[in-house]
Protein backbone atom coordinates (compact mmCIF):
# COMPACT_ATOMS: atom_id res chain seq x y z
CA UNK A 1 0.00 0.00 0.00
CA UNK A 2 1.70 3.38 -1.11
CA UNK A 3 0.72 6.55 0.55
CA UNK A 4 -0.99 8.89 -1.67
CA UNK A 5 1.85 11.62 -0.39
CA UNK A 6 4.69 10.16 -1.55
CA UNK A 7 2.96 11.05 -5.05
CA UNK A 8 4.27 14.20 -4.78
CA UNK A 9 7.77 13.65 -4.21
CA UNK A 10 8.88 13.19 -7.93
CA UNK A 11 12.82 13.03 -7.00
CA UNK A 12 12.21 10.61 -4.55
CA UNK A 13 13.78 7.04 -4.77
CA UNK A 14 12.91 3.80 -2.75
CA UNK A 15 13.39 0.64 -1.65
CA UNK A 16 11.70 -2.40 -1.00
CA UNK A 17 11.65 -2.85 3.40
CA UNK A 18 10.07 -6.36 4.70
CA UNK A 19 6.82 -6.49 5.91
CA UNK A 20 6.89 -5.66 9.71
CA UNK A 21 10.53 -4.52 9.98
CA UNK A 22 12.89 -2.07 8.70
CA UNK A 23 14.90 -4.25 7.01
CA UNK A 24 15.82 -3.40 3.04
CA UNK A 25 15.92 -6.11 0.07
CA UNK A 26 17.05 -7.45 -1.61
CA UNK A 27 21.03 -7.93 -1.70
CA UNK A 28 22.49 -4.63 -3.58
CA UNK A 29 19.44 -2.83 -3.11
CA UNK A 30 21.61 0.26 -2.65
CA UNK A 31 22.48 0.11 -5.85
CA UNK A 32 18.92 -0.34 -7.27
CA UNK A 33 16.67 2.95 -6.33
CA UNK A 34 13.14 2.69 -6.98
CA UNK A 35 10.31 4.81 -8.83
CA UNK A 36 7.31 4.62 -6.09
CA UNK A 37 5.37 2.74 -8.67
CA UNK A 38 7.90 0.03 -8.88
CA UNK A 39 8.17 -0.81 -5.46
CA UNK A 40 6.50 -4.31 -4.36
CA UNK A 41 6.40 -4.72 -0.59
CA UNK A 42 4.14 -2.99 1.88
CA UNK A 43 6.63 -1.38 3.86
CA UNK A 44 8.98 1.71 1.89
CA UNK A 45 11.89 3.06 2.42
CA UNK A 46 12.84 6.36 1.77
CA UNK A 47 17.11 5.82 -0.11
CA UNK A 48 18.48 8.59 1.21
CA UNK A 49 21.31 11.31 -0.50
CA UNK A 50 22.23 10.70 -4.12
CA UNK A 51 19.63 8.78 -5.65
CA UNK A 52 16.96 10.93 -3.98
CA UNK A 53 18.55 14.21 -5.41
CA UNK A 54 20.81 15.34 -2.21
CA UNK A 55 18.06 14.18 0.67
CA UNK A 56 19.02 13.58 4.17
CA UNK A 57 16.95 12.77 7.10
CA UNK A 58 17.98 13.98 10.74
CA UNK A 59 16.73 11.27 13.01
CA UNK A 60 16.15 11.97 16.65
CA UNK A 61 15.35 9.07 18.97
CA UNK A 62 14.89 10.10 22.19
CA UNK A 63 14.95 12.80 24.43
CA UNK A 64 18.67 12.93 24.86
CA UNK A 65 18.97 13.53 20.63
CA UNK A 66 16.28 16.22 21.21
CA UNK A 67 17.99 17.71 24.13
CA UNK A 68 21.52 17.87 21.96
CA UNK A 69 18.99 19.66 18.96
CA UNK A 70 18.18 21.79 21.57
CA UNK A 71 21.09 22.88 22.90
CA UNK A 72 23.20 23.08 19.63
CA UNK A 73 20.29 24.80 17.48
CA UNK A 74 18.16 26.47 19.91
CA UNK A 75 16.97 29.39 17.36
CA UNK A 76 14.90 25.64 15.21
CA UNK A 77 11.95 24.94 17.59
CA UNK A 78 11.32 21.29 15.97
CA UNK A 79 7.87 21.89 16.03
CA UNK A 80 7.95 25.39 13.90
CA UNK A 81 10.17 24.09 11.31
CA UNK A 82 8.07 23.37 8.10
CA UNK A 83 9.92 20.87 6.36
CA UNK A 84 8.40 16.89 6.33
CA UNK A 85 8.85 14.65 9.02
CA UNK A 86 7.15 11.32 10.31
CA UNK A 87 7.76 9.32 13.30
CA UNK A 88 7.31 6.03 13.78
CA UNK A 89 5.06 6.39 17.04
CA UNK A 90 7.74 6.14 19.38
CA UNK A 91 8.41 8.71 21.94
CA UNK A 92 10.15 10.97 21.29
CA UNK A 93 11.09 9.55 17.94
CA UNK A 94 10.99 11.80 14.91
CA UNK A 95 12.69 12.17 11.44
CA UNK A 96 13.54 15.53 9.41
CA UNK A 97 14.02 15.43 6.08
CA UNK A 98 16.03 18.40 4.20
CA UNK A 99 17.29 18.81 1.00
CA UNK A 100 21.45 19.47 0.38
CA UNK A 101 23.23 21.56 -1.90
CA UNK A 102 25.00 19.38 -4.15
CA UNK A 103 28.48 19.97 -3.44
CA UNK A 104 28.18 19.06 -0.41
CA UNK A 105 27.42 14.92 -1.37
CA UNK A 106 30.37 13.66 -2.10
CA UNK A 107 31.75 14.62 1.20
CA UNK A 108 28.79 13.54 3.18
CA UNK A 109 27.74 10.25 5.25
CA UNK A 110 26.09 8.60 8.41
CA UNK A 111 26.93 10.41 11.76
CA UNK A 112 25.64 9.57 15.21
CA UNK A 113 26.02 11.31 18.23
CA UNK A 114 24.14 11.01 21.54
CA UNK A 115 21.36 9.39 19.81
CA UNK A 116 20.77 12.27 17.37
CA UNK A 117 21.66 10.55 13.71
CA UNK A 118 22.22 12.66 10.56
CA UNK A 119 21.64 10.07 8.35
CA UNK A 120 22.93 9.71 4.64
CA UNK A 121 23.23 7.00 2.02
CA UNK A 122 21.47 4.67 3.51
CA UNK A 123 17.54 4.24 3.75
CA UNK A 124 14.34 5.64 5.88
CA UNK A 125 11.71 3.39 6.46
CA UNK A 126 8.09 5.99 5.75
CA UNK A 127 4.43 5.82 6.17
CA UNK A 128 2.36 3.91 5.98
CA UNK A 129 4.78 0.80 7.16
CA UNK A 130 4.14 -0.89 10.08
CA UNK A 131 6.02 -2.86 12.18
CA UNK A 132 5.86 -6.09 14.04
CA UNK A 133 4.84 -4.57 17.52
CA UNK A 134 1.94 -2.72 15.88
CA UNK A 135 3.51 0.61 15.49
CA UNK A 136 2.69 2.54 11.77
CA UNK A 137 4.68 4.85 10.79
CA UNK A 138 2.77 8.28 10.42
CA UNK A 139 3.34 11.95 8.81
CA UNK A 140 4.28 14.64 11.28
CA UNK A 141 4.18 17.35 8.69
CA UNK A 142 2.98 15.94 5.26
CA UNK A 143 4.30 16.29 2.27
CA UNK A 144 1.15 17.90 0.74
CA UNK A 145 0.91 20.82 3.42
CA UNK A 146 4.84 21.35 3.95
CA UNK A 147 7.80 21.82 1.71
CA UNK A 148 11.17 20.06 1.58
CA UNK A 149 13.09 22.67 3.60
CA UNK A 150 17.15 23.46 2.33
CA UNK A 151 18.99 22.00 5.44
CA UNK A 152 19.83 24.95 7.48
CA UNK A 153 23.10 26.80 7.08
CA UNK A 154 24.76 25.85 10.67
CA UNK A 155 23.13 22.81 10.90
CA UNK A 156 24.55 21.85 8.04
CA UNK A 157 27.92 23.25 9.33
CA UNK A 158 27.82 21.27 12.38
CA UNK A 159 27.31 18.03 10.83
CA UNK A 160 30.26 18.78 8.28
CA UNK A 161 32.26 19.66 11.79
CA UNK A 162 31.86 16.52 12.72
CA UNK A 163 32.76 14.41 10.16
CA UNK A 164 36.15 16.75 9.90
CA UNK A 165 37.49 15.72 13.76
CA UNK A 166 36.68 12.27 12.92
CA UNK A 167 39.03 12.61 10.31
CA UNK A 168 41.60 14.47 12.11
CA UNK A 169 41.15 13.03 15.77
CA UNK A 170 44.10 11.14 15.64
CA UNK A 171 46.30 13.32 13.18
CA UNK A 172 48.38 14.64 16.34
CA UNK A 173 49.09 11.44 18.49
CA UNK A 174 52.83 11.14 18.85
CA UNK A 175 55.36 9.11 16.20
CA UNK A 176 56.16 6.39 19.14
CA UNK A 177 58.24 3.76 18.06
CA UNK A 178 57.05 0.33 19.83
CA UNK A 179 58.91 -2.84 19.55
CA UNK A 180 55.73 -5.50 18.98
CA UNK A 181 57.77 -8.27 20.48
CA UNK A 182 57.06 -6.61 23.48
CA UNK A 183 53.38 -7.11 23.33
CA UNK A 184 50.95 -9.86 22.72
CA UNK A 185 47.47 -10.50 21.79
CA UNK A 186 46.09 -10.40 25.44
CA UNK A 187 48.09 -7.14 26.08
CA UNK A 188 46.13 -5.63 22.89
CA UNK A 189 42.96 -6.81 24.30
CA UNK A 190 43.14 -5.21 27.23
CA UNK A 191 43.45 -2.10 25.00
CA UNK A 192 41.14 -2.74 23.04
CA UNK A 193 38.93 -3.25 25.87
CA UNK A 194 39.35 0.28 27.48
CA UNK A 195 38.70 1.26 23.79
CA UNK A 196 35.43 0.02 23.38
CA UNK A 197 34.40 0.76 26.54
CA UNK A 198 34.56 4.96 25.43
CA UNK A 199 33.96 4.39 21.85
CA UNK A 200 30.63 2.29 21.93
CA UNK A 201 29.36 0.43 18.91
CA UNK A 202 31.25 2.46 15.94
CA UNK A 203 28.13 1.58 14.09
CA UNK A 204 28.22 5.11 12.74
CA UNK A 205 31.95 5.69 12.61
CA UNK A 206 33.94 4.36 9.97
CA UNK A 207 36.78 6.35 10.58
CA UNK A 208 37.21 5.60 13.93
CA UNK A 209 36.83 1.92 13.57
CA UNK A 210 39.62 1.39 10.55
CA UNK A 211 41.91 3.47 12.71
CA UNK A 212 41.31 0.64 15.39
CA UNK A 213 41.06 -1.93 13.21
CA UNK A 214 44.35 -1.33 11.39
CA UNK A 215 46.95 -0.23 14.74
CA UNK A 216 45.05 -3.71 15.92
CA UNK A 217 47.13 -5.43 12.63
CA UNK A 218 50.23 -3.48 13.26
CA UNK A 219 50.45 -4.67 16.69
CA UNK A 220 49.73 -8.63 16.28
CA UNK A 221 48.76 -9.75 12.68
CA UNK A 222 45.48 -8.82 10.19
CA UNK A 223 44.39 -12.58 11.27
CA UNK A 224 44.35 -11.93 15.40
CA UNK A 225 43.05 -8.19 14.53
CA UNK A 226 40.03 -9.60 12.83
CA UNK A 227 39.40 -12.31 15.46
CA UNK A 228 39.61 -9.56 17.90
CA UNK A 229 37.67 -6.80 16.03
CA UNK A 230 34.88 -9.39 15.67
CA UNK A 231 34.45 -9.73 19.18
CA UNK A 232 34.71 -5.46 20.42
CA UNK A 233 32.48 -4.41 17.37
CA UNK A 234 30.79 -7.78 15.73
CA UNK A 235 27.95 -5.53 13.69
CA UNK A 236 30.63 -3.21 12.61
CA UNK A 237 33.35 -5.43 11.83
CA UNK A 238 31.54 -7.79 9.68
CA UNK A 239 30.27 -5.20 7.75
CA UNK A 240 33.92 -3.34 7.14
CA UNK A 241 35.68 -6.64 6.42
CA UNK A 242 37.19 -6.16 3.39
CA UNK A 243 38.57 -3.28 4.87
CA UNK A 244 41.22 -5.54 6.27
CA UNK A 245 42.32 -6.15 2.36
CA UNK A 246 43.60 -2.36 2.38
CA UNK A 247 45.86 -2.78 5.18
CA UNK A 248 49.54 -2.40 4.42
CA UNK A 249 52.44 -2.99 6.67
CA UNK A 250 54.48 -0.12 8.40
CA UNK A 251 51.49 2.30 7.26
CA UNK A 252 49.11 4.05 9.01
CA UNK A 253 48.63 3.34 13.08
CA UNK A 254 50.46 1.35 15.15
CA UNK A 255 49.77 0.05 18.80
CA UNK A 256 51.05 3.68 20.25
CA UNK A 257 47.30 4.88 18.34
CA UNK A 258 45.62 2.45 20.56
CA UNK A 259 47.56 3.21 23.91
CA UNK A 260 46.90 6.58 23.56
CA UNK A 261 43.32 5.98 22.33
CA UNK A 262 42.63 3.63 25.26
CA UNK A 263 43.78 6.36 27.96
CA UNK A 264 46.34 3.51 29.91
CA UNK A 265 48.64 5.79 31.91
CA UNK A 266 52.45 4.60 32.35
CA UNK A 267 52.11 2.97 35.59
CA UNK A 268 49.80 0.29 34.17
CA UNK A 269 51.85 -0.06 31.02
CA UNK A 270 54.76 -0.87 32.71
CA UNK A 271 53.01 -3.54 35.10
CA UNK A 272 51.45 -5.38 32.18
CA UNK A 273 54.69 -5.32 29.93
CA UNK A 274 56.29 -6.85 33.18
CA UNK A 275 53.46 -9.68 33.74
CA UNK A 276 54.22 -10.42 29.99
CA UNK A 277 57.91 -10.79 30.75
CA UNK A 278 57.12 -12.88 33.34
CA UNK A 279 54.68 -15.64 31.56
CA UNK A 280 57.03 -15.84 28.75
CA UNK A 281 60.24 -17.05 30.82
CA UNK A 282 57.54 -20.10 32.22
Amino acid sequence: MIDNELQLMTEWRYCNVRDGHKVPYPNNWQNTPLKLNEVTSNNIGLQLGEHSNGICAIDLDGEQAIDYWNTHFPDYDIDKIPTIMWSSGKAYRIQMAFSVPKEYWPVLKRRVINTLEFRWGGQSVLPPSKLIDGREYFWVKRPSKNHLLPIMDDVLAHWLNLLYQDLVKYDNLPKITYNNTNFDEEFVNILLEKISSKVGNLRGDYDVWRTIAWATCSAIGMNSAKMLMLYYWPEKTNKEMNTFMSYKQGVGPTIGTLMKMSGISSNERRVLELEMRIRKMK
